[in-house]
């Protein structure tokens, strides 16, 4: 193999794999389900808030091994709300959610811990299952369509916009060192595989940041008793009842109702105030469940 082509391929496979681990190394969320020893970012305005933000995650922590968990989550929620987002916070608010039995906002959290891990929570992954499978809120789906879920969760959106960005960029390059060179049958036979390489690798990407992105599309049920309107004004007729835990996609908005679909296929307009959505937006308030 003629040593430009090596060099170009050896950076062509640091660019497609060493550059996303790069990108989502600070996004990792804690191991420890019991919420023991987490770290807040230091996000407030000096040192003294930075301990008291620490000192209440060593409370939260202490009266969530105790069972204290209605503390446990008001302290939490008084953290994320004054250090802002992080996946190892939602991680462990998320936690608490699911042993209150407050299942539609636990769900919601261990989303929102997964998305800002970029992909690398796998506590946060099984959690979310054992909650879901406990709940029957597991859905039907094809083992293709599993595959590509559990392949697509493996980086988060930015790690997968990296590999179609850099896929792209090696192929550039790759072509663009090809036309200096002479032309030879095995020049050519290893610039067809390296271009279907990469070409594979921008497909696989582009797919990630798809279903990543329709991740962050999405939306979860919260209210326990939820009914699916035919039509978006109070007192309308209800046909069914969404259950709480669902994700569901927002179709259309009038007013403080949404028209959604959920997981299962059941489709009717949803008061806002009964699902909340995953993406976190620029300020959170977390609605009491009465």
């Amino acid at each position: 193999m003629n040593r430009t082509l090596w060099r170009c391929a050896l950076f062509m496979s640091f660019l497609v794999l060493v550059l996303p681990c790069i990108a989502g190394s600070e996004g990792q969320a804690g191991d420890d389900e019991q919420g023991g020893g987490q770290t807040v970012q230091e996000k407030g305005s000096g040192q003294g808030n930075a301990r008291n933000l620490q000192q209440k995650m060593v409370t939260a922590n202490l009266a969530y091994d105790a069972g204290k968990w209605s503390e446990a989550i008001h302290l939490y929620e008084t953290v994320l709300a004054q250090a802002g987002f992080s996946a190892s916070l939602w991680y462990n608010l998320a936690n608490g959610y699911a042993r209150n039995g407050r299942i539609g906002l636990a769900i919601v959290g261990y989303e929102r811990a997964l998305l800002l891990s970029a992909g690398m929570g796998s506590d946060i992954r099984n959690n979310l299952h054992q909650v879901r499978q406990a709940h029957n809120l597991l859905p039907n789906s094809s083992w293709l369509q599993k595959g590509g879920s559990r392949l697509a969760g493996l980086l988060g959106l930015d790690q997968w916009a990296v590999v179609t960005a850099a896929s792209l960029m090696a192929l550039l390059l790759l072509h663009l060192v090809a036309l200096r060179l002479p032309v030879s049958p095995r020049r050519s036979s290893l610039l067809i595989w390296a271009t279907g390489i990469g070409f594979f690798l921008c497909g696989l990407g582009g797919t990630g940041v798809i279903i990543q992105y329709q991740r962050w599309q999405q939306a979860v049920v919260i209210s326990p008793a939820s009914p699916l309107l035919i039509s978006p004004f109070a007192g309308a007729q209800s046909t069914q009842v969404s259950q709480e835990g669902r994700l569901i996609r927002i179709l259309q908005r009038h007013n403080t109702y949404a028209l959604v679909e959920d997981e299962t296929g059941l489709r009717g307009w949803l008061a806002e105030s009964s699902f909340m959505a995953i993406a976190p937006p620029v300020s959170i308030s977390v609605p009491a469940i009465k």
